[in-house]
């Protein structure tokens, strides 16, 4: 990922894959866990709309561009129901 802070824009490419649609997960292992944790770098240096004008825009590899508060959140969200139902079956057998 690429963060343009004069432009406040953060060009997250395969950090974040896609928007508004399903999350495409490779078998390789730990990957749920990774793009989690880059999600979370993504938070802690873009700024939310309410605290800057306008706030961070993030542009993902796919999809519409997006900023902190929504997309971003919602995606770290989401590879961390999928890393916990991943690590659940694993344990299952």
């Amino acid at each position: 990922m690429v963060f343009f802070r004069k432009s406040d824009v953060l060009v997250a490419g395969d950090a974040m894959i896609t928007t508004g649609s399903r999350c495409w997960i490779s078998n390789e292992v730990g990957q749920p866990e990774r793009r989690r944790g880059v999600s979370e770098q993504m938070l802690d240096i873009t700024v939310p709309k309410d605290k800057q004008e306008g706030g961070t825009y993030v542009i993902p590899a796919h999809g519409r561009l997006t900023e902190r508060s929504g997309d971003v959140v919602e995606y770290r969200d989401m590879m961390t129901i999928i890393r916990d139902r991943i690590q659940s079956a694993v344990d299952k057998g």
